[in-house]
């Protein structure tokens, strides 16, 4: 089976980091085959279960092929909108339910052991332990607070006190409460007016004048010229006309109609619930005024009133302080859902740590594939920054798995030999085992690059933000090292969205072209001398 190399990097203001992100799929034939004796009678009835979820796995991951549920929203991958039918709900949930169980298999278990032997090679305590053994660590997990995130890495009570007082004064700035209820609204606003098109009603109706007064209402506490000097902003005349000051109050009773107006509408069941989490936010702040038609010292001091506020009351376990960090780091307001909740892991023989979880895919195609990476990159990158921000002891490393369940291949013959009754029904059922995304640093990147040179010839290197030293790190390493020459390199900055409909993100991006020297193959050819010799004294 092949196996597929790019190098990239996230990065979450000014902190960066990598992980490692592992696509697999599982073989079913062999699952029991390989069980331990004693286990016989155990391995005997699992069997018969496994071939009959395998049939229903089968029919489902034909008929979900091109749907996904991301974040609690049923999503067509193809068209990107949002996917209202309770059967399918139902049909994805007992899918990744199944695929859960099949994870804790014995094979699977293999499957993954083998797949970080290889990944990790040069790093026998990566690779050493197994993930997703216990049942606990293949439930979902639904990541809407600082708590549950604390909980995970066993953060001490002080630490957390550290976390809260170090975010709170950053998240709770004035245009990022602002922009984070603004797109709390939009989100609602996108789905009242698909579901008026649909299938309209009173209420509906009533919500979506709703949103769009308070959005208006919003826009108040919005400056329209952010641009120019804070100092040009002047007092308005008395005789000009200007519009009636208003506070916080007004949005939150808005808030309040609104929820009473959708509390019955299933469909938006999960804006509502949004809809209550920013409701504590606005609660702190209603006697705070929101009007953009006043001087600048009143504008600085009702927005500072406002930071305060949130600070102040907004503890560890809020689910609206856990909004707000999201609209920090990523520009989006809904809730993180990992579909493998997985766990952390202690790496023998150093201070290190190693944090797995997985998502479940229903195709292989490139596009789903991604937006498993996107919803990952995001939860690690969560762990990833409240840990630097608790300033724990040691290193986490982050580990991202995907599973598959293809069509396209057939299992083994081997597995197909030891288990011939069950090989009949799960012959379809292929196991993917391949690297597909290695983020990396150093030695991982210059070895992956160095594979695609002596497959084509040149390698063209990439790298986003923070990522930039890496790509020039790995380049220079090649060129030092006579293994490439430099053929063409630019830079340019680019738009990038986590997700349709979320604000823009300007990133640095960095391209590098490079091409293999004429004494590429001797150095090569050398270079697995050197690792075949050393291999050979170690044993």
């Amino acid at each position: 089976m092949s196996a597929q190399y790019l190098l990239g990097s996230s990065h979450i203001g000014d902190r960066s980091f990598v992980f490692t992100l592992v696509l697999t799929g599982f073989d079913v034939a062999g699952a029991f085959a390989k069980e331990r004796p004693h286990e016989e009678e155990e391995a005997a009835l699992s069997s018969e279960w496994y071939e009959k979820a395998f049939l229903k796995l089968t029919k489902l991951s034909q008929l979900l092929k091109h749907v996904d549920l991301i974040d609690g929203r049923l999503i067509n991958l193809n068209e990107h909108s949002r996917i209202f039918d309770d059967k399918l709900e139902h049909e994805m949930q007992t899918f990744k339910s199944l695929v859960r169980a099949f994870i804790g298999c014995f094979s699977v278990q293999e499957t993954m052991r083998k797949n970080l032997m290889a990944s990790f090679a040069d790093d026998p305590r990566r690779r050493e332990f197994q993930c997703f053994t216990k049942p606990s660590e293949r439930d979902p997990i639904t990541l809407s607070s600082l708590t549950k995130v604390a909980d995970i890495l066993s953060i001490s009570a002080q630490q957390r006190k550290i976390v809260r007082h170090t975010i709170c004064p950053q998240v709770t700035q004035h245009q990022i409460w602002t922009g984070a209820l603004e797109e709390v609204l939009k989100g609602l606003k996108s789905e009242i007016d698909f579901l008026i098109h649909c299938c309209t009603s009173k209420e509906i109706n009533l919500a979506q004048q709703i949103v769009v007064s308070c959005m208006k209402l919003l826009d108040s506490a919005i400056l329209p010229d952010s641009e120019s000097a804070s100092w040009m902003r002047l007092m308005p005349t008395k005789g000009e006309d200007s519009s009636p000051s208003h506070k916080w109050e007004d949005v939150l009773e808005m808030l309040v109609d609104l929820i009473n107006c959708l509390s019955e509408e299933k469909r938006l069941i999960l804006h509502v619930e949004k809809l209550e989490v920013m409701k504590e936010g606005l609660y702190q702040i209603r006697d705070v005024l929101m009007d953009k038609n006043i001087g600048y010292r009143d504008v600085r001091y009702q927005e500072n009133l406002v930071q305060k506020k949130l600070t102040k009351a907004l503890g560890h376990s809020s689910r609206c302080l856990f909004t707000l960090l999201l609209y920090y780091l990523y520009g989006c307001v809904k809730d993180i859902e990992v579909d493998v909740r997985g766990g952390v892991h202690k790496l023998d023989g150093e201070n290190k740590f190693c944090l797995y979880m997985g998502k479940i895919l229903t195709s292989d195609e490139e596009k789903a594939i991604w937006i498993g990476v996107k919803q990952l990159d995001k939860a690690l990158g969560v762990f990833k920054f409240v840990m630097e921000t608790a300033g724990m002891k040691g290193d986490l490393v982050l580990q991202g798995h995907l599973w598959c369940v293809g069509a396209e291949n057939s299992v083994p013959n081997q597995a197909r030999h030891e288990n011939t009754s069950l090989s009949h029904h799960c012959s379809k059922l292929y196991t993917t085992i391949s690297l597909l995304s290695f983020f990396g640093l150093g030695q991982a990147g210059t070895k992956s690059s160095k594979r695609y040179m002596q497959q084509y010839n040149e390698v063209e290197l990439c790298g986003l933000g923070l990522a930039i030293s890496t790509v020039v790190s790995i380049a220079e390493i090649l060129k030092n090292n006579r293994f490439s020459v430099e053929k063409k390199i630019g830079t340019l900055t680019v738009d990038m969205r986590d997700e349709p409909g979320a604000r823009p993100i300007s990133k640095a991006k960095i391209e590098i072209l490079l091409v293999k020297t004429q004494n590429f193959d001797e150095f090569m050819a050398a270079e697995a001398e050197e690792r075949e010799n050393g291999g050979d004294e170690q044993n």
